[in-house]
């Protein structure tokens, strides 16, 4: 089931304690794989990780290793803007998944596997047991992340051109995507009900319409997301004040959570609007965490609004692979072969990500490059 599942990625080994017992399926740039790397990264566990593209979650391969987790799979109702399995369940066809091979299980949904992961693993602990480290990793996994990333104010979108051009036309892949996998006679009788789950959450999600609970007016929806996740911030802000950070020399869960957060506010155009001093001084303190600041580097989107930070912490080249990536994705195209922007500059992205995977001792198994 596994190997199957492998099949639809790219195969990435991280060198560390326990060779063989981690794989995790996630995608580069997607949040929550963000959030779960880190923290293995942190953890100093060996794991494969299969690094998937957009829409090769939807092979039913994956779709069935997720279902072995046994989680319970959402049921249409109204989106708040988070992806929170404990709100909504779990999403049966997205990232990320861990595999346990020792233990001979798998888990879904981020939040749950940090959990695990640091549960599981004795070596330097983030703090998951600790109550007000769960408490922010509960505020951070109910954030509307794929909410401001999916959808902008319609009277002044902030996310970058970069990012506006693929979010216009992702919803429409995603969703036929999904109806055609529900059209074919080879989809498994017991899988169609996963996908036609996801299909109308899709449509609620990209048209704002929905049998059960429609989104309803677009602007609304981006407006009510602003102000959840000030309501998130106010808290982490006042954590910070009265200095109750559940943090120390080494980064704790809660950090991590919310050190991908700040980051994701900050590559949508945000950070002036959400992010005050203090919260952006406490973001900058996580930034001089080495393998914090490493693997960010290299699974960032491209935003010409990282420039300043990866100027000043990661060097002048790495600015200058964002501002390629940030190029090639305005017009619509990420295929270094398939654009008239700079190859060049993509390709050298593309080996500053491997640079950073060597670093590591890491093997990768198969073509790893810009997209």
């Amino acid at each position: 089931m596994v190997s199957a599942a492998g099949e639809c990625a790219t195969t990435i080994e991280f060198p560390g304690r326990e060779p063989g017992r981690f794989e995790l399926f996630a995608m580069r740039q997607s949040i929550c794989s963000q959030k779960v790397r880190c923290c293995l990264m942190l953890k100093e566990n060996q794991f494969v990780e299969h690094e998937m593209v957009p829409f090769k979650n939807y092979e039913p391969a994956y779709a069935r290793l997720r279902q072995a987790a046994g989680a319970a799979v959402m049921t249409p109702r109204a989106w708040d803007g988070s992806s929170s399995a404990s709100v909504h369940g779990v999403d049966p066809l997205v990232v990320p998944t861990l595999v346990d091979n020792a233990a001979r299980r798998v888990i879904v949904d981020s939040k749950a596997i940090v959990e695990y992961i640091d549960r599981e693993v004795a070596s330097d602990s983030l703090q998951t047991c600790n109550d007000d480290v769960r408490t922010h990793l509960a505020i951070v996994d109910e954030f509307p992340h794929p909410g401001l990333l999916y959808h902008g104010d319609p009277d002044h979108d902030s996310r970058p051109e970069a990012l506006k051009t693929p979010m216009g036309h992702y919803g429409e892949l995603m969703i036929a995507t999904l109806e055609e996998w529900l059209s074919r006679a080879d989809l498994p009788a017991d899988l169609r009900p996963l996908y036609d789950v996801k299909l109308k959450k899709a449509k609620m999600i990209w048209t704002g319409a929905g049998d059960t609970a429609p989104l309803g007016d677009l602007g609304d929806f981006h407006r009510t997301c602003i102000r959840k996740a000030r309501r998130c911030l106010d808290f982490l802000d006042a954590e910070l004040l009265e200095d109750k950070m559940p943090t120390g020399p080494k980064p704790s869960a809660a950090d991590v959570a919310w050190f991908v957060t700040l980051l994701r506010i900050t590559e949508l155009g945000l950070a002036e609007e959400l992010i005050n001093p203090r919260v952006e001084a406490y973001l900058h303190r996580l930034l001089g965490h080495p393998k914090l600041l490493d693997t960010f580097i290299w699974s960032h989107l491209p935003s010409p609004h990282l420039t300043p930070i990866l100027l000043e912490r990661a060097g002048k080249e790495a600015a200058q692979d964002n501002d390629a990536q940030v190029a090639a994705w305005q017009v619509g195209r990420v295929d270094v072969e398939a654009h008239g922007t700079d190859k060049d500059a993509l390709r050298r992205a593309s080996q500053r990500r491997m640079a950073f995977l060597r670093s590591y001792g890491t093997t990768a198994v198969g073509a790893v490059s810009a997209r």
